[in-house]
């Protein structure tokens, strides 16, 4: 397998995961929490493979966060789906909009500040921008979605992401002014 049938399958596992993450049903919704997480593994995969088969190429990394980006606005899509379904009381779409408004600008930025730059000038607060951007979120939506709390997630990610992206330009646009 080369690194990119490894990010393709990954989107592939991911899109699917979203999709059943999307269900009102419980144990559907788990099943897809569980396939983003297999996602988010194999998304982890697909660089090291590049690298121990020497693989490396600027198009694989391109399609590899183009990737990513599609399985992040996929999923957090189906969250608020899912919640809508479970919950349609709860009446989410403020934080919805700022959720889906939070991770576009997040992923634009990210795309615009971070995957501009070369993976060596990564360091520092840069890196931890770039960490804090991957998918290591499915953690909490498995967790979630298992104790039927996923609603906490639209809320906390409405909030978190653009906390994220606006930190991200503060922090950029203060080291350009040193």
């Amino acid at each position: 397998m080369t690194p990119n049938d490894i990010t393709a399958l990954s989107l592939i596992v991911g899109l699917v995961g979203a999709a059943l993450l999307a269900q009102p049903t419980w144990g559907i919704a788990l099943g897809g929490a569980l396939a983003l997480w297999v996602s988010c593994i194999l998304d982890g995969c697909d660089g090291e493979v590049a690298r121990i088969k020497l693989l490396t190429s600027a198009s694989g990394a391109r399609f590899d966060a183009a990737a990513d980006n599609i399985v992040h606005l996929a999923t957090f899509v189906a969250v608020a789906r899912h919640v809508r379904g479970v919950r349609p009381d709860l009446g989410l779409a403020g934080p919805v909009t700022l959720l889906l408004t939070g991770a576009l600008l997040s992923m634009a930025s990210v795309w615009w500040l971070i995957n501009g730059s070369p993976p060596e000038q990564r360091v520092g607060f840069r890196r931890v921008f770039e960490r804090i951007a991957s998918r290591d979120y499915v953690y909490l939506l498995v967790a979630l979605t298992a104790v039927e709390r996923l609603h906490w997630f639209v809320w906390a990610a409405a909030l978190g992401a653009n906390a994220f992206w606006l930190s991200l330009w503060w922090w950029t646009l203060g080291r350009k002014r040193r």
